[in-house]
């Protein structure tokens, strides 16, 4: 991989997009064995030529290519030179994959001192970049310090002012914690910390840097790099917040971002990293960090700095982000959270929030998440315009189950609609077909045409029902299904047997309805691994990405987003329309959006 593209990735953040390119889909290499059939290479010089090849692979961004060149080579009759340069190019493949623990693996195989200089290069800004997509902030700098040394005088200076820009992030408690045997790494930590506390009275920074020369007199920062870094720069200042982006073609991540790109506002996310919501949070992640990588593509990318909200008190963690510089705030997730945050604060910065509270308002409390009441709406809605008139509501005996046939009700009567039954079924047993059965042998208000059917359903259950449904005497009712009927996983075979069922769910996940870059099928190797639960939070991460900065908007337009069209209403909630789609053929076909 060219140097030069890898180093825009690691000066420009946890995620950029460079030519570790995250959508685009490739197999992991395989774990070294002959695969069958593969072509034995014996000769060290056989080896040489398959490595190079793969090399030129990963260079060309032909990643499909550098695996079956990988999997090529015999791992075990390798000398440990070309065992190194085997690892380091298997770990850009599982990085170009998004898999960086399995790219940090290979990287401990590698030895750094058997490999030239350039693959030393490159080995430490791969190496950088996987700890940043894992998260590993300290990782991530500790293996950018080892890289300055290597860069040449032109490039180096670029690369101290990334190292300076991500501590002055972190909070002072990382910023005083002392490595051992790390005296580059602590001179980097102290010398943030200088700055982060002095940097409003010049007088007291100018004695504290000169005690750091001391401690620290053959640091790489010397004092031409840190007066330079201190001067104000026009760039420094934020800019306005843009208006609502909108939708271009997609410009692949592969492409190199430009040497000019500008950095945008400092946002901080307030995620939990444990505990039960852990997976959730790691979704919207995910999402987030994929929409930074596409906007540092477009010249325009936040900033984030992720806190665990199991580690304090979600209003202490509010307070540090800001203190540390961030104009804007997503999260918390828990609506324990959003709760305490909104009575124990004044919020000087906006907060996102992930989630939402009823009955809460607050200024500069924007509440934002996957509300089912959104989902029954748009499925209310739906049904309506398509001229029904009376409606069965069926949902799960479950707590969350009556919840959702309440949203139902209470959307359908906002639609003018009637309610002629209303009914609960036992989630285990699937025992939706018997109460259907009754109702359908039910006489109908005259003049009324057909009911709608508005059920709150698992995908099994709706699979299981469909068939024995069309067994019965009668044309079947029109169903229109709440999100949950669909795993969110194109399917068509296994969802062969809900044709005919309508939905109301977020453009993300239908062909041609959202009009962003990161579609569905781009981000196809982020979502395979997820819960069929956590499929929708990574669109909410993309969505979560860009909000702040087109909140200011939002009140006077609708913002495209993956899931919906958000717009926001006078308390601060944001709301959504979502896209509408029936099931044919297996595959749910867009049909307009819920107005």
């Amino acid at each position: 991989m060219p140097a030069n593209r890898l180093l825009c990735c690691i000066l420009l953040g946890t995620l950029s997009g460079c030519s570790l390119s995250l959508f685009k889909s490739a197999a992991p290499p395989a774990n070294n064995p002959p695969q069958p059939g593969a072509a034995a290479v014996k000769a060290p010089q056989d080896s040489a030529a398959g490595l190079a090849a793969a090399r030129a692979a990963v260079s060309a961004g032909d990643y499909p290519a550098a695996q079956r060149q990988l999997d090529a080579l015999p791992y075990a009759n390798l000398i440990p030179a070309q065992r190194s340069q085997y690892n380091l190019l298997a770990a850009a493949v599982y990085l170009h994959n998004a898999d960086a623990e399995q790219a940090l693996a290979k990287l401990e195989s590698v030895r750094p001192s058997s490999l030239s200089k350039p693959e030393q290069i490159e080995y430490f800004q791969t190496l950088a970049f996987a700890h940043a997509l894992a998260g590993n902030r300290m990782n991530n700098i500790y293996a950018r310090a080892r890289l300055i040394p290597l860069l040449p005088k032109q490039e180096r200076r670029a690369d101290m002012t990334g190292i300076l820009d991500a501590l002055l992030d972190m909070p002072l408690t990382v910023l005083n914690k002392p490595y051992q045997n790390a005296e580059d790494i602590n001179g980097w930590l102290a010398l943030a910390a200088i700055i982060q506390q002095n940097r409003d009275e010049p007088e007291a920074l100018a004695d504290e840097l000169k005690i750091w020369r001391l401690n620290y007199p053959g640091h790489v920062a010397d004092k031409d790099f840190i007066e330079a870094y201190l001067k104000p720069k026009p760039a420094e200042k934020l800019p306005p917040p843009p208006p609502p982006p909108i939708a271009t073609p997609f410009v692949s991540p592969a492409i190199s971002t430009p040497a000019d790109v500008q950095t945008g506002p400092r946002v901080a996310v307030l995620l939990p990293e444990t505990g039960g919501y852990a997976a959730a949070a790691k979704a919207i992640k995910t999402g987030m960090l994929a929409a930074q990588k596409q906007a540092q593509l477009n010249g325009q990318a936040a900033g984030l700095t992720f806190y665990d909200t199991e580690t304090a008190d979600i209003a202490t963690l509010y307070a540090q982000a800001v203190a540390a510089g961030a104009q804007y705030v997503v999260g918390p997730l828990t609506k324990e959270h959003i709760q305490q945050l909104a009575e124990s604060s004044d919020l000087s910065a906006p907060v996102l929030a992930l989630n939402h509270v009823e009955n809460l308002s607050k200024p500069n409390l924007y509440q934002f998440g996957l509300s089912p009441l959104d989902d029954a709406a748009a499925l209310a809605a739906k049904a309506a315009r398509d001229g029904r008139r009376y409606a069965w509501i069926l949902s799960p005996d479950n707590a969350q189950g009556r919840r959702l046939g309440r949203y139902l009700r209470d959307a359908w009567l906002e639609q003018a609609g009637m309610v002629l039954e209303e009914e609960y079924y036992e989630p285990k047993r699937h025992d939706l077909l018997t109460i259907i059965s009754r109702w359908m042998s039910s006489p109908l208000p005259p003049g009324g045409g057909e009911p709608a059917l508005l059920l709150a359903a698992a995908p099994e259950a709706a699979r299981e029902l469909m068939p024995r449904l069309r067994q019965l005497a009668g044309p079947p009712p029109a169903i229109y299904a709440l999100p949950g009927v669909y795993s969110g996983r194109p399917n068509p075979l296994q969802d062969a047997e809900l044709g005919g069922v309508t939905l109301c769910d977020i453009p993300w996940l239908f062909s041609n309805a959202y009009a962003g870059p990161l579609t569905l099928q781009a981000l196809q190797p982020l979502w395979q691994p997820l819960a069929d639960s956590q499929i929708r939070l990574l669109a909410l991460g993309l969505d979560a990405y860009a909000l702040p900065a087109a909140l200011p908007h939002m009140a006077e337009q609708h913002f495209p987003g993956a899931t919906g069209w958000l717009g926001l209403d006078e308390d601060g909630r944001v709301n959504r329309k979502l896209a509408c789609a029936q099931f044919h053929a297996g595959l749910p076909t867009l049909s307009g959006a819920a107005e």
